[in-house]
């Protein structure tokens, strides 16, 4: 260990004896360390819980930012004692501002005893005042203890309090300035060629600044000024010259079209009433100055009984046709309503061949579809837009700023009551918003099909009653089907996956699991030192050998024994690998609170003092609780082996991988 690591421990033990000192009611603490080992920031969290257990995890839960680069954990002292290998330290995955570092390996925290971390990695923060929350977590997940208060620390600005400082090698000048070196006491300049000195001159009243010069005078000189002799008249003007007093008006005649710009007067220009007869001379407007594309020709044109006028050209003249009569079908108008004259009469709109009794043909792109509006400015809310039926009506609108209707979206409503009451309560319909998005029993669908109502849909058929298609991946597809009650899931290729009905039976010709790699059960765990059924929790730990318990039905016991023919499996979820398959049965003897692998990979902790272990190696129980160890007797391991090391450990205790291959 280098001198400096040396004499950072020392510091440390010599913080923690005054922390042990203080009791279980001094400060928390968090502050950098002085460390020069690394280029990276290194904190030091000092801190004295109040309740002890064993302790799963800490989590540290940092101001944002401060975790975003790689943050690793130097060293852990708890009670002043460094903690036992491995310790892994990962963010938190539902926080990343939070860290956990795992400490399931130490002896039992208690309380008041003094617990210090280094960290280093840690992005420092602007100046200002922090504070970092501090959780104790148990070996099921559950919070022992939360510091209170939160650890709090500051950074200081640079150059105040316990800023940064160092020493400078040289001063150079800039641009603008001169001097500057590298040793002894230097000086710099004002580069006078560069910089312009401060402007201190003026000029006396009629005189304006010429010239700034570089001392900061200026020069001056006269503004220049001169004297009209005489006005004089130009083309449309009369009076003048003018020396003196006089006036200049606008001759008789003088506003000429060549001295009037197209466009220049405009209504902007002329007043109200400011052209009137008397300024138009009479005759002076005649049949060439009529643009005959804007105003009408008086219209002398007449028809005779029994037609009407069709047409007026631009002339005024005009173009008849017969009126349509009851005998001969068409269409009347009676002053109050246009209708149909016999029941066989059709409308062609864009269409001379009506195929049914509304016959809208559209033109060409640019004519826009047949149109329905409501004349009401809400939409339907006071008139419908199309309705159909006699007794029972569906109702067909497009709303306008109606509330709980948004503008552009197609309502169908259906029933036998009236439009107003429909309105009002909103029930049953159909409503294609302006996303496009489809709401049965919604006006306010939030996905493109959206069924709102108990039993809300019914699919009835044959074969795949529901299909789902992969358009992306050659249109693949995937079908739900209802056989006998029970519910089918098939793939493309017809690879199903079958829910029984009566029974629950689930039935799939693969399952894959990629959370875990064990197959476990609940049960109940009797702990070391406990005395009653169940146990004490606190002395059970994930990857401890646990042996069939004779004096409780059912449950468990951590193994205290060597060859103990009981053995039944091992705690599951040491050394970071997870449950993969969990079964129990509530309210019956088969289940428990605590997973037990009875087959599969596993960590387990082992005892090799009594034996290496090698990859290999049959694993049985030790009289270390909890604790596996190599078989050197096969004889008495018969029934007693828990299965195979796939890891090794040469001395010590630790966790080895095992295959869970009860013998």
């Amino acid at each position: 260990m280098p001198t400096f690591r040396r004499l950072l421990y020392a510091f440390l033990l010599i913080v923690f004896a005054l922390a042990s000192a203080r009791g279980a009611l001094a400060d928390n603490r968090a502050f950098l360390s002085t460390s020069l080992e690394s280029s990276q920031a290194s904190y030091v969290l000092d801190f004295t819980p109040l309740t002890g257990g064993v302790v799963d995890k800490l989590r540290l839960a940092f101001p944002p930012g401060l975790l975003g680069g790689g943050v690793e954990l130097r060293s852990l002292l708890i009670g002043g004692k460094a903690a036992r290998s491995p310790i892994v330290t990962t963010l938190d995955p539902a926080d990343a501002n939070a860290l956990l570092v795992d400490v399931r390996l130490t002896a039992t925290i208690r309380a008041g005893t003094p617990v210090v971390l280094e960290l280093i990695g840690i992005t420092n923060p602007a100046a200002g005042d922090y504070q970092i929350a501090v959780q104790l977590i148990g070996l099921t997940g559950n919070v022992l203890e939360t510091l209170a208060p939160p650890i709090a620390f500051s950074i200081d600005p640079l150059g105040t309090g316990s800023g940064g400082t160092g020493d400078i090698t040289g001063v150079t000048a800039g641009t603008g300035l001169s001097g500057g070196g590298l040793t002894g006491d230097v000086t710099l300049s004002v580069d006078t060629t560069q910089t312009q000195k401060r402007v201190s001159g003026s000029c006396t009243a009629g005189n304006a600044v010429r010239v700034v010069n570089q001392d900061g005078t200026v020069t001056c000189q006269a503004v220049g000024a001169g004297t009209v002799t005489s006005v004089g008249s130009g083309t449309g003007l009369t009076g003048g010259p003018i020396t003196t007093t006089g006036t200049i008006g606008v001759a008789a005649g003088g506003i000429t079209t060549a001295l009037l710009a197209d466009s220049a007067v405009t209504s902007a220009k002329l007043g109200t009433g400011s052209v009137d007869s008397s300024k138009i001379a009479d005759g002076s407007i005649g049949v060439i100055d009529v643009n005959t594309a804007q105003i009408q020709a008086r219209v002398s044109g007449q028809c005779t009984t029994g037609n009407a006028i069709r047409a007026i050209d631009a002339a005024g003249a005009v173009t008849c046709e017969a009126t349509g009569g009851s005998a001969g079908g068409g269409w009347t108008d009676d002053g109050a309503v246009i209708r149909l004259a016999t029941a066989t009469d059709s409308v062609g709109i864009g269409t001379s061949s009506p195929q049914s009794k509304f016959h809208v043909v559209s033109g060409a792109s640019a004519v826009l579809p047949p149109r329905l509006e409501s004349s009401a400015a809400t939409g339907f809310a006071s008139g419908w837009d199309f309705y159909l039926g006699s007794t029972g009506k569906g109702y067909v609108g497009v709303p306008g700023a109606s509330a709980g209707f948004g503008p552009g979206e197609l309502i169908l409503f259906g029933g036998t009551a009236t439009k107003t009451s429909l309105w009002a309560g909103q029930s049953r319909a159909l409503t294609i918003d302006t996303n496009t998005n489809v709401g049965i029993g919604t006006t306010t669908p939030t996905s493109r099909l959206e069924i709102v109502g108990q039993d809300g849909i019914k699919i009835r058929g044959y074969q795949p009653v529901f299909t789902l298609q992969d358009d992306n991946a050659s249109s693949k597809q995937g079908f739900v089907q209802s056989v006998d009650g029970g519910v089918a899931l098939l793939t493309n290729n017809r690879r199903a996956l079958v829910i029984r009905d009566g029974d629950g039976l689930v039935t799939v010709r693969v399952l894959q699991i990629t959370g875990g790699a064990d197959l476990s059960e609940h049960f109940e765990v009797k702990g070391v030192q406990g005395s009653r059924a169940g146990g004490s929790r606190e002395q059970i730990q994930p990857g401890m050998v646990v042996s069939i318990n004779p004096e409780s039905p059912g449950q468990l016991a951590v193994t205290t024994k060597a060859y103990d023919r009981r053995v039944a499996g091992i705690i599951s979820g040491a050394g970071g690998i997870a449950t993969g398959m969990l079964m129990g049965q509530d309210g019956s003897e088969a289940n428990g609170t605590i997973p037990v692998a009875l087959t599969g990979r596993v960590y387990a902790w082992v005892d090799a003092t009594r034996g290496a272990i090698k990859p290999g190696d049959l694993l049985t129980t030790s009289p270390t609780p909890g604790h596996a160890m190599k078989v050197t007797d096969h004889a008495k391991a018969q029934g007693a082996i828990i299965g195979k090391a796939m890891t090794g450990l040469k001395q010590g205790k630790g966790l080895v991988l095992v295959l869970v291959t009860l013998q």
